[in-house]
């Protein structure tokens, strides 16, 4: 059984599912902790508020990392897709010269 890894956090659902979405298209499975208490708190009213969390499987956290950070930083094109790794997960590619 494959350990896991919070690779990102944060309290927008936009931002989460972006995330998810780049590392899909990466072919790295993410999954989006947290969910379900944030709509719960929501749905109460209530002022807890809970922090959606972006989980992969720890082999793949090195080149999640690379992905997530060249998206948050808003690099112009960068989808993810063009991020590879080798079956250790290293990340190859990387910021432009």
């Amino acid at each position: 059984m494959s350990s896991l890894t919070q690779i990102h956090a944060t309290s927008d659902f936009s931002e989460a599912y972006l995330v998810r979405a780049a590392l899909d298209m990466a072919g790295i499975q993410a999954h989006v902790d947290g969910e379900f208490l944030q709509q719960l708190a929501y749905e109460v009213g209530s002022c807890f508020q809970t922090a959606l969390r972006v989980i992969v499987c720890t082999e793949d956290a090195p080149r999640a990392a690379l992905i997530v950070g060249r998206l948050l930083a808003g690099e112009e094109g960068f989808d993810g897709a063009e991020v590879q790794g080798d079956s250790r997960g290293e990340a190859q590619g990387g910021h432009p010269a």
